[in-house]
């Protein structure tokens, strides 16, 4: 996969949201929720979204509304379920 730009949103406690573009599909991006310099599996952060029996750590073909979306569940990972 050849990574034509990625943009990393700080969140709190050391997690990163990362949004890359790929250079193949240049309409489409993918996201993933990193804590330091691990992945954060998106069963944990965003199972509402991928479902259940999803086994990767990245969520792949995603338009602007659909990383909102995931924007908001880290969000919600980060500052409200990992409190606990």
């Amino acid at each position: 996969m050849d990574i034509a730009s990625n943009v990393k949103l700080r969140l709190d406690k050391g997690y990163v949201f990362s949004i890359s573009q790929e250079v193949d599909r240049p309409t489409l991006v993918e996201a993933a929720l990193l804590n330091g310099e691990r992945f954060v599996h998106c069963g944990d952060w965003c199972v509402d979204w991928v479902g259940e029996e999803y086994d990767d750590e990245v969520v792949r073909l995603l338009d602007a509304h659909d990383v909102t979306d995931l924007l908001q569940m880290a969000k919600e990972y980060v500052y409200i379920k990992d409190n606990r």
